[in-house]
């Protein structure tokens, strides 16, 4: 069994990586990582600065440093999945991914052949609290494979 596990800076819930560890140590398979930085995220941060400080949007630079930040961060969340997956006995493969979140999950999976994907859910609101897991309705229309959302 392969199970791809979908982060990014949004979605990354440690139940998720949990729920994979679990499965694969008690079945024989390999742990497919994709971190997606999403490049639509970067341009939610700088509305937020520019609206919290009622100032002009924050110039390259700071979208610059974001981005480094960002991949930074996932660099470091990859390697600590990495070194989990070692202690457990999981073989693991992982990667770093640009693009819009739901883009960039069709691609992984339509690439690695999963037989499970993990994503983790944001609630942004009282509608996604009521109609459920958003990203995995849109996706359920996109992918073929079963998907599990945290």
């Amino acid at each position: 069994m392969n199970v791809l596990l979908i982060l990014s800076q949004e979605r990354a819930k440690k139940e998720a990586t949990d729920y994979c560890l679990n499965l694969l140590k008690r079945e024989l398979g390999k742990l497919l990582v994709v971190y997606v930085l999403d490049s639509e995220f970067s341009g939610r941060i700088e509305t937020q600065l520019a609206d919290s400080f009622v100032a002009e949007k924050p110039g390259q630079d700071m979208a610059d440093a974001l981005d480094r930040e960002y991949r930074q961060r996932a660099a470091r969340q990859l390697q600590a999945i990495e070194a989990q997956c070692e202690k457990m006995g999981v073989s693991v493969l992982s990667s770093i991914k640009q693009g819009t979140y739901l883009e960039a999950i069709k691609a992984a999976a339509g690439e690695l052949k999963p037989d499970l994907v993990v994503i983790s859910e944001t609630r942004k609101g009282l509608m996604d609290f009521i109609f459920g897991r958003r990203d995995q309705r849109d996706l359920s229309g996109r992918i073929t494979v079963p998907i599990k959302a945290f």
